[in-house]
């Protein structure tokens, strides 16, 4: 498909000096190198929580680049190949009026497009409250837009071989993106022609991918996801991790800086970890009994209204909301050995009076039909609780969730963070 828009002296001789010596060759061992640590760096201490195949530590954030090969975090020592996850405190900041981007290549980008620089080319310019500088797309690499307030299920399937439109008065165009500029964006329409439409009435779009052939990955390295502080969801290369700020480079080349007070979450690529919302479950039971509504279903990736999991002031890009009373069961794999995860209410469960018999539920975990971990009664008022479950030579687990000691209202129960490690 053919697409328009994807148009002297010498010196004296140095003398060294026996400390000086024995300072070179200090320097120069590779524990140096290889072990750094925020206060051998000589930087500010940041407070973070790290999580590796063998647990999760509390420490400082210790510089991090692709020749790191241990990681120092208080006095424990962990190889770098183990590290999942690192978190730092704070909150998730508060919802601004902003549109996302998602690329083809993965992650979002929360902002606006920068409109004063668009002038109809193949490059398109964003703005994002988590970047410093202006991010620089080629418009090939951008797979929707989703302007303020607008949820992606209401582009639907889309269409596999043209772009589609969705205008403010709920017109669905079908054809070819043309290009975009500082006022409208053009839309070659399959039925209607060549149509100019106005930002101020483009709901999202969705661009049709010209080719089938697979990115070409680049230069090994750590892979990381990230998660920022106004939701948006970069994914690239490590270049270098330190208490100033997280340096990567997308899968379009573009080297980017994210500071770190923007930061909740880095997640590092590792093959011994599986999401849980990557598994089906074997059976689903939902509901109060027979013949009684019950008009909630559980949802990946949101809670059980479709909005981001979020429990207190905690977001969450990956678990499973529910609504009691449910139960999820799911196999284990060969090779599964721990399910580890968060449980807890989600922040939409807080009644607007703060009753505390309202907004509360049961949780248990459930292996091969016995109870392994609960139940626990938690209700909107408490933090997430973490669970870690032995899965090995295991059939399958459950994840249950029932009424608590309150009344069947706001039971909005989330599965959070919810990971298999295998061997």
């Amino acid at each position: 498909m053919d697409h328009s828009r994807l148009t002297s002296e010498p010196r004296p001789k140095l003398e060294i000096r026996p400390i000086a010596l024995f300072l070179l060759t200090f320097l120069s061992l590779p524990s140096w190198t290889m072990e750094i640590t925020a206060q051998e760096s000589g930087l500010r201490e940041i407070p973070v929580v790290y999580q590796t195949l063998e647990g999760k530590y509390q420490s400082t954030l210790a510089t991090i680049t692709p020749e790191t090969s241990t990681l120092k975090m208080g006095e424990a020592i962990a190889s770098l190949e183990d590290l999942v996850q690192i978190e730092f405190s704070g909150k998730v900041a508060e919802s601004s009026a902003s549109a996302n981007l998602i690329l083809r290549e993965g992650g979002s980008w929360r902002g606006r497009f920068d409109l004063r620089r668009l002038d109809g080319g193949d490059q398109i310019y964003w703005n994002s409250p988590s970047l410093t500088q202006v991010l620089e797309l080629p418009l090939e690499s951008i797979e929707k837009y989703l302007a303020n307030g607008v949820d992606e299920a209401e582009l639907g399937e889309g269409s596999t071989d043209s772009d589609f439109l969705l205008t403010a008065d709920g017109a669905k165009l079908t054809g070819i993106l043309e290009s975009l500029d500082m006022n409208q964006i053009t839309f070659d329409d399959e039925s209607l022609g060549l149509l100019k439409i106005e930002w101020a009435k483009v709901r999202a779009f969705q661009l049709v991918a010209l080719d089938d052939e697979a990115a070409d990955p680049g230069d090994n390295g750590l892979s990381i996801d990230v998660m920022t502080r106004d939701g948006s969801t970069p994914k690239g290369t490590l270049l270098k991790l330190d208490t100033e700020e997280v340096r990567l480079r997308t899968g379009s080349g573009q080297e980017l800086r994210i500071p770190v007070d923007r930061i909740l979450r880095i997640n590092f690529a590792n093959d011994r970890v599986v999401s849980l919302t990557d598994r089906t479950p074997i059976e689903v039971v939902e509901g109060l009994g027979e013949g009684r509504w019950f008009p909630w279903s559980w949802q990946k990736n949101r809670n059980v209204l479709g909005s981001p999991l979020t429990i207190g002031a905690r977001s969450f890009d990956q678990g499973i909301g529910v609504h009691s009373n449910s139960l999820l069961s799911f196999k284990v794999e060969p090779g599964d050995l721990t399910l580890n995860g968060f449980a807890g209410m989600d922040a939409s469960a807080k009644p607007r009076d703060e009753e505390p018999e309202i907004g509360n539920a049961r949780f248990s975990i459930l292996v091969d039909g016995k109870v392994v971990w609960g139940p626990h009664d938690i209700s909107w008022q408490d933090a997430p609780r973490p669970f870690s479950v032995p899965l090995a030579e295991s059939a399958n687990f459950t994840l249950k969730v029932e009424m608590g000691s309150g009344i069947h209202i706001l039971d909005r129960a989330n599965w959070v963070a919810t990971q298999i490690i295998r061997q």
